[in-house]
């Protein structure tokens, strides 16, 4: 059932209310008869509401984005300070002096740690197990197997300027079947083929 745009009349005695009708639009109470009326207000319909409700809203809204903000925004995160400086802060200075509240050990969120009591601990590097196939290469072995192979490749480009099919396929043969040449692709074809 919807909500009606009409003004209520209130009596202001008995609170009785009522939508006025008719073609005698009577300024009497119905259920009493008194004069003493009010307009009551509108309800949930009209302007008034709907701005109420907007506004309200919005400032929810609002509010959970500042708390967002204020819980997951940027955070300044302080450096803490090493062990060492901790313990030199907290030894008491030679002359018997206070410390000012500056200079005074921070201990908040850190752990402080006496080296004479635990000793640094050595973490050992054990090297990873490598498989049967598998070999160590050393930069000069890859120098040599890049350069092998730029050989290989200039050669078979060479191959490239011959006149006809069979004398280009007789250089690539013998270009491949060299034992110093690292295999290209197109001795890999050419083997593929055989």
């Amino acid at each position: 059932m919807s909500t009606t745009k009409r003004i209520e009349n209130k009596c202001m005695d008995c609170e009785y209310t009522w939508f006025p009708r008719g073609k005698d639009l009577s300024i009497k109470c119905p259920n009493c008869g008194n004069r003493n009326i009010g307009f009551s207000s509108i309800g949930r319909s009209g302007m008034g509401y709907s701005m109420r409700r907007l506004l309200s809203k919005s400032l929810m809204i609002l509010g959970v984005v500042i708390i967002g903000f204020v819980a997951f925004g940027p955070r300044m995160e302080k450096e803490a300070p090493s062990a060492k400086s901790l313990a030199t802060e907290t030894e008491p200075t030679a002359s018997g002096t206070e410390l000012p509240p500056s200079a005074a050990p921070r201990l908040k969120n850190s752990i402080v740690v006496n080296e004479e009591i635990a000793p640094p601990q050595t973490i050992s590097v054990q090297p990873l197990p490598m498989a049967q196939n598998e070999r160590v290469v050393t930069e000069d072995e890859l120098k040599l197997s890049q350069k092998v192979f730029a050989d290989s490749l200039l050669a078979l480009q060479a191959c490239d300027d011959s006149t006809d099919d069979e004398s280009k396929s007789r250089c690539i043969a013998l270009q491949c079947a060299k034992a110093e040449l690292a295999p290209t692709l197109t001795c890999m074809d050419r083997q593929a083929k055989e």
